[in-house]
Formats: structure tokens, C-alpha cells, sequence
């Protein structure tokens, strides 16, 4: 993937004859005009200085200050055990919370699309990473608002099992545990240093965990011991699910995932009371919990939300930079009744409504909600602002996603999936800390500083479902974008294109759920059977399967939308106005620079000489006036 540079912004590149004729006719005598390209206008110089025109200016002091100290309520001054007393204590003051959340995407995971009528959300799309959710459900919904969302029964009406302080967690410390239904791990019960080392550094001991075999100083003449050893091998007093695991997970990829310095278990559970005591509005880190991390690790999903954003510089984001503006998630996505505005389902591609007026409207998850219809200085001919009806915003202003230095996956093959290393367990081939292979998984390939792919967009959205039948032959979009240039409605955007291989029905020619997660016999990261997989994953879905299985080629298109890179950054005229450019692939309309028509080219030479003997002619006027006036005189 090619690496974008963060040059200065080009000066307007070569173009057709027509353009040329503009800029000589602009830049003659008698004719005062300044080409932006060319240096800042007076009124771009003093917004420069105040940070924009004045009423699309953000203050700096925009972020919220509670009137409420929690820790002033007798409520909260107690000892939690679980989340769902947490959360009854939240909705005895805060009581219409939990209706209200019940009634959003972020809590039901299902969505109907408007204008397709299809059924979509996490709960009835595939997608090329995990697949579905069916059958998944204990890996999946640790992401979900929930707590116990287990399997199919889940009791979407339940208020206490609502996870208040997932979003509202102002300490940076609550953390989900991947596999648990939504729970987090609350017990922390780690063992004393000595117990094993007599004396010793818990850090170091932390570090000697991390390896296998482990050698423990001071204890068995320093032979090399395995877990087990220690804590035989049904270590979950009383969990069969998480003792299954033994035998096919190694201890230190649950008990090492978030180190605590002063544990040996390296999963601490939460202090409940500090963080009830200690809620307040949603910071990134927050959102970022499950946004950053969506598909099962930092960046996998989206190629524009990592966990670089948590602390950002200017030159990654202008509007989250920590030390500028320092947006978080909900600046832009502003609740209203707990509902987040902002949908890849049914996306608002071109807003004409522009600035937001307050008492009116209510959401800013739109570039033009703040920056107006006519966000750019005018020029000589205005030609910045006249893209804004063909060109979404963030196609020049994010010239590359994945750019914080943390890579985003772009392929994932299902199919090479089932390798086992000489243990026998799943192989693992890693490049710094990317995972290459797995064998549970298949193979990746992560890129960082990724030029987008552009498309058409007015917003619509089509998904393949598992109803629907697919062209093995072809590459399988798992959604497509609607949109052409005479759409009104449509304008070129950015999109991450994910790409991979996975199962399908070769006989009814359908995408499949396959069920990966869980201590039974028919999950694929048990018995790495795809036919058992699929079979279950089928059924659960209520969808037919043929018995016979194979793997074919998807896409999935991921919107661009954060990110943004300061406007020095933004792409140059000549990034798509040339032969090469990023839109080559874009076709059915006319661009400067890229296309050439003989007959417009005829029409832009005659005015270029046309324009060359205007001023010529206009030269010599002058100089014979001025000649004649002398002579007068």
C-alpha cells in the first residue's frame, strides 16, 4: 500500500486547454484575482488566524462540565459485585435510561433499511471477518451494551442488564473480558509473589508468564513447568466452559491480555465503586472500547478508528487532537434520547442543509453541519467549493487512513485456516506484534497509511445475505454502494475495501454462519470441522444448507470518516485531476486533466489564442496610447 507523504498543498497542476484559458484571462493585466494555490487570500489568512470563519468557528472550551459530583451520593458508597447493581443504582435517579436505550441501533443490533427494506445490523448481516453472531453470541457481545447476552433468549426488554458504565466510565479502568457474555472479569484474586518465587519481582514473573514452558525461580531447581503444574488442569473452579479451554488455549492468551504490574493474573478486575463514583460523559477511550477493537483486535475493522485516536496529534486528527480542539466520539455524534446519529447502513452521504442551526437540528455527524455549504475561501472562479456538491469532504481532507502507526487489516483468508503447530495446537506465525497466521483464523495481511477506494455514494446500501445467491465465480460484495454521477443525491467518497475468502454454500450457492466459538463438539476452534460448523450455524439461522461447503472471494466496503488531516495535508488538484489519478477507475462522466475530448480541446486551444491575442492586443493599445498621449503632451 503506497504511503502518503504529509507535503504542502501543490500548486494547481497541468490541465486541459480550457483551464489554461481561465488562468491566463485571471491573470492578466487590468484583472485583479489571487489563485489560492498560489498563496492564502487576505480571508484565508485570517482564518488561519482564529480558526475559521466566524460562524463556523469551534471554541476550544466546547467540552461539557457536569453540575453533578456522583461521589457525593450515599448510593454509590458501597461494594458492588456485579454491573447490574451498578446499573439499579443508576436508574433510581436516572429512570427513563434504559427505555430510552432499548429503543437504539447501539442496543438492539438491528436495523431496517429505509429505502431497501433489507434487514440488517449485527444480528442478520455476514461479514468477511467473523462471520455472524449466531451461535457466537459469548465472543460477539462482549462489544454489545449488555450484560449476559449468552445465546438467541437474550431478554432485550431487561433494564438491569443494561451496561451504564461501559459508555459513562470516566477512569479509564472497566474492561470487558472477550469472552464473557458482556462481563467484565470481577473477581482479582491473583496469587502471592511468594508462593511460587519466595521473593521476587511481580513484573518480571509477569514476564516469565508470557513464555512457555515457564521456568520459576527458586522452585523445582528451575526445571521448566507448564501452568498446569501449578493449577492442575480445571483451574475455573466450577466454569466447565472456561476449563475447556485448557486443552486447546494457551493460559497466557487470557491471563497476560491486560498486564497489571501488581497481578500475576494480568486481567484485574474493576473497582466497581470507584468507577460509579467516577461516571460521567463518554470519551473516546470509551466509544473506543468496542470501535477501535471491532473484529477481535485494535484496527481490524475500521481503517479509520484504532486506538491512536485516544491521544491524538494534530497531523492524525484536527478535531480530536488532544492538545487543539479535543473532540471526543459524542462532539460530533451528539445523543439525543441515547440514540447516536451516524449509520453505515443508511449513511447521509450529501447533506444540503448545512450548518446546524441550535433549536432546529441537533446533529453535527455531518462535515457540512459546521463548516456550511461554502467551507473553502472563494477564488477567482470558486472552483473549491463547486466539488462540495460532487465530492464529499473527507475524499481530499483524509488522503490515507491508518495513519497513527497502528496497521489495519485489509485480507483475511478463511480458507488456509486448520494448521496446528507440533503440540497441536493452532500455529501462529506473527511479524512484530501482526499476526500473519492462525490457524484458527486463516491469513492476514495489514497495511498501514492505506489510500482509500473511491465510489459513487448517495447513502444506500445493499447487503448479500445468507438468503441471498452468489456468483462463486465472482468476487461476492458483502455490501455495495449505490450511486453514479447523475445521481443528485450521490458524491465520490472514501472507503476502506476489506477483502477475504470464506466459507460459502456451493450448493445453494449462499454465504454461510459458521459457528466458531464455544466448548462443544461443532465449534470450529474446537475441532476445526467446517462441515460441523456450518451445519449448526445454519440451523441456528433457520437457513438451509446443502452439506457441501467451499470458499469464495468477498468485499466490504468501509466508509472514511475520521481521521481528518490538517488542510496543508489535504490532497493536491493533480491527485485526481491527472491521467493516474485516484479516480481513473470512476467512469460515465468528464474530468479535467484525466479525460480528453477533441472537440472541447479544439473549443479550449481557440480560446487559449484567442485569450494570448487579447492580450497581445491589449499590450499594444496600451503602449500606442501611452506613445500617442507623449506625443501630445
Amino acid at each position: 500500500m503506497a504511503v502518503i507523504s504529509n507535503n504542502a498543498r501543490r500548486s494547481l497542476p497541468p490541465a486541459n486547454a480550457l483551464v489554461l484559458c481561465v488562468l491566463l484571462y485571471s491573470n492578466s493585466p487590468g484583472v485583479e484575482a489571487s489563485i489560492s494555490a498560489a498563496g492564502p487570500s487576505p480571508q484565508s489568512e485570517t482564518q488561519a488566524a482564529t480558526g475559521g470563519t466566524e460562524e463556523t468557528r469551534v471554541q476550544a472550551s466546547h467540552q461539557h462540565v457536569s453540575t453533578t459530583d456522583h461521589k457525593a451520593f450515599k448510593q454509590l458508597n458501597r461494594e458492588f459485585k456485579t454491573g447490574q447493581e451498578v446499573t439499579r443504582v443508576c436508574l433510581s435517579c436516572h429512570t427513563k435510561a434504559a427505555k430510552q436505550l432499548h429503543k437504539t441501533k447501539h442496543w438492539r443490533w438491528d436495523f431496517t433499511h429505509p429505502q431497501t427494506g433489507q434487514a440488517l445490523g449485527k444480528r442478520n448481516i455476514v461479514n468477511n471477518f467473523c462471520g455472524s453472531i449466531t451461535t457466537n453470541y459469548a465472543f460477539c457481545t462482549s462489544c454489545h451494551i449488555s450484560y449476559g447476552w449468552k445465546d438467541a433468549n437474550f431478554n432485550f426488554t431487561s433494564e438491569e442488564d443494561v451496561a451504564c458504565i461501559v459508555c459513562h466510565d470516566t477512569t479509564g479502568t472497566y474492561r470487558k473480558f472477550p469472552v464473557g457474555t458482556g462481563h467484565p472479569n470481577f473477581e482479582d484474586n491473583p496469587p502471592q509473589c511468594g508462593t511460587c518465587h519466595g521473593e521476587g519481582d511481580p513484573k518480571a514473573a509477569l514476564a516469565k508468564l508470557k513464555t512457555a514452558p515457564i521456568i520459576i525461580p527458586g522452585a523445582n531447581g528451575g526445571t521448566p513447568v507448564s501452568c498446569d503444574g501449578c493449577h492442575g488442569v480445571a483451574p475455573h473452579k466450577g466454569n466447565d466452559l472456561l476449563n475447556g479451554h485448557v486443552n486447546k488455549v494457551d493460559c497466557q492468551q487470557c491471563h497476560a491480555v491486560e498486564p497489571d504490574p501488581n497481578s500475576l493474573t494480568g486481567w484485574k478486575g474493576p473497582d466497581l465503586t470507584r468507577i460509579a463514583r467516577n461516571v460521567g460523559l463518554p470519551k473516546r477511550r470509551d466509544c473506543g472500547n468496542c470501535h477501535f477493537h471491532g473484529g477481535g483486535g485494535n484496527a481490524v475493522k475500521h481503517g479509520d478508528l484504532d486506538n491512536s485516536l485516544v491521544s491524538p496529534k494534530k497531523a492524525l486528527d484536527v478535531h480530536m487532537d488532544e492538545d487543539g480542539l479535543d473532540f471526543t466520539c459524542a462532539t460530533c455524534h451528539r445523543t439525543e434520547g441515547h440514540e447516536v446519529p451516524g449509520s453505515r447502513y443508511a449513511g447521509l452521504a450529501k447533506d444540503t442543509a448545512g450548518i446546524v442551526i441550535p433549536g432546529r437540528e441537533f446533529s453535527h455527524a455531518s462535515c457540512e453541519s459546521c463548516h456550511g455549504l461554502t467551507p473553502h475561501p472563494r477564488t477567482v472562479n470558486n472552483k473549491m467549493n463547486d466539488h462540495i456538491g460532487k465530492v464529499a469532504c473527507q475524499s481530499c481532507h483524509i488522503p490515507a487512513f491508518a495513519r497513527g502507526g497502528v496497521a489495519t487489516l485489509i485480507s483475511w483468508d478463511w480458507s488456509t485456516a486448520g494448521k496446528l503447530d507440533a503440540n497441536g495446537r493452532p500455529l501462529v506465525v506473527k511479524k512484530h506484534e501482526y499476526s500473519l497466521y492462525d490457524g484458527k483464523k486463516g491469513d492476514f495481511l495489514f497495511a498501514e497509511n492505506v489510500i482509500p477506494e473511491y465510489h459513487w455514494y448517495n447513502g444506500e446500501v445493499r447487503y448479500t445475505l445468507i438468503k441471498d445467491t452468489v456468483d462463486p465465480n465472482q468476487e461476492v460484495k458483502i455490501n455495495e454502494v449505490s450511486g453514479n454521477h447523475d445521481d443528485p443525491k450521490a458524491r465520490i467518497w472514501p472507503f476502506k475495501a476489506m477483502r477475504g475468502k470464506q466459507p460459502y454454500d456451493k450448493g445453494n450457492k449462499t454465504l454461510v454462519v459458521a459457528h466458531l466459538f464455544g466448548h462443544d463438539d461443532t465449534a470450529y476452534w474446537e475441532n476445526f470441522d467446517w462441515d460441523k460448523a456450518i451445519r449448526t450455524g445454519m440451523s441456528a439461522a433457520g437457513a438451509p444448507y446443502s452439506g457441501e461447503y467451499g470458499f469464495v472471494r468477498t468485499i466490504m466496503y468501509w466508509p472514511i470518516t475520521h481521521m481528518v488531516a490538517p488542510k496543508e495535508d489535504a490532497l493536491a488538484c493533480d491527485a485526481c485531476h491527472s491521467k493516474n489519478g485516484r479516480l481513473k477507475h470512476l467512469t460515465g462522466f468528464y474530468m479535467p486533466g484525466r479525460d480528453s475530448n477533441r472537440w472541447l480541446e479544439l473549443i479550449g486551444w481557440a480560446a487559449v489564442l484567442l485569450a494570448i491575442a487579447g492580450v497581445l492586443v491589449h499590450i499594444v493599445w496600451h503602449a500606442t496610447t501611452v506613445r500617442a498621449k507623449g506625443r501630445g503632451q
